[in-house]
């Protein structure tokens, strides 16, 4: 093997390195990022302004919401997804999605924006979610602002 070979090979190697750790330096921040946006969903407004960002309440008079509807539910497109789709927001920003455990407790899955998303983390089977409407960073309280409903995952 010539000494030019050797140089390159070297210098792949080296390469493949810092590609690696630059990707781990990625992932980390990505998973800092959706613990802050997962933060921010549940209201936990402590964690936001840690990370520096300033939030204010709303000034403006609410609107008055109503409740939210589901158009459909089923299965998504991987293992483990269900699709929902929504016939009415009810007037929400933000949608926050909860899985129930077998002890009857919740586990937060993701905050939507749309009115038609994917719900991914199900177990395979039926699954009772919960889907809470927000306006601004506070959660419906009035009726239909909380639903529950039952999923199907493959």
């Amino acid at each position: 093997m010539s000494a030019a070979n050797v140089a390159e090979n070297l210098a792949n190697d080296a390469s493949r390195i810092v590609l690696k750790q630059k990707k781990l330096e990625l992932l980390e921040l990505l998973r800092q990022l959706a613990a802050y946006v997962y933060g921010v969903a549940n209201g936990n407004r402590y964690i936001a302004e840690l990370s520096g960002f300033k939030l204010s309440k709303e000034t403006t008079t609410p609107k008055h919401t109503s409740g939210i509807v589901v158009r459909d539910v089923k299965p998504g497109p991987g293992d483990g997804e269900a699709m929902v789709r929504l016939a009415s927001r009810g007037g929400f920003d933000m949608f926050q999605v909860e899985l129930k455990l077998a002890d009857d407790s919740w586990r937060v899955l993701r905050a939507f924006t749309l009115s038609k998303f994917i719900i991914k983390g199900l177990p395979s089977g039926s699954s009772i979610i919960r889907i809470t409407g927000f306006k601004s960073d506070v959660p419906g309280t009035g009726e239909g602002s909380v639903i529950e409903i039952v999923v199907k995952a493959v």
